[in-house]
């Protein structure tokens, strides 16, 4: 049971907001933190099944390193706004006050996308020789994770304090 921040009223687990004084809880969820790594991995793999469907995208066959141009654009740009999304409905709808589930759940979406390319030998890659690239894209996938939850959380109608 946590305590609200605010007027120190219990809360009762699951709240999300104070009964007595309406602030918003600030507890850390970590179901919210792994939910949310599947959801963006999810709504990544839905927005590249629909652009294929569409035929903006070519199916690609194994490895991913021999999609075109912009095909490569095209599935980055799934893969961003799948973390984006993802970020947005964590803050929109968990319980706690803060941001860092979904920073967390996006950088354990890309460490389970990471790993699962290079084992279904669908990147060809070493992390040793690609750094830059895999930094990189750590650095974009957390960022827009945090950012959706950033917008999520203004969205509920409780922005963050800072």
């Amino acid at each position: 049971m946590s305590i609200c921040h605010a007027c120190g009223t219990r809360h009762i687990p699951g709240e999300r907001f104070c009964r007595k004084c309406g602030e918003k809880s600030r507890a850390f969820a970590l179901t919210w933190t792994i939910g949310g790594a599947f959801l963006m991995l999810a709504l990544a793999a839905l927005i590249i099944m629909l652009l294929t469907a569409a035929g903006v995208l070519q199916r690609p066959t194994p490895p991913l390193s021999a999609l075109d141009q912009a095909g490569s654009v095209w599935v980055g740009g799934a893969l961003a706004l799948g973390f984006l999304l993802g970020g947005l409905a964590i803050g929109r709808v968990s319980e706690g006050r803060t941001i860092l589930e979904a920073a967390l759940a996006g950088a354990i979406a890309l460490g389970l996308l990471i790993w699962f390319a290079q084992r279904r030998f669908l990147v060809d890659f070493s992390l040793q020789h690609d750094q830059l690239a895999v930094g990189i894209s750590v650095a974009a996938g957390v960022g827009l994770a945090t950012l959706g939850a950033w917008l999520g959380e203004h969205w509920q109608g409780k922005p963050l304090e800072g």
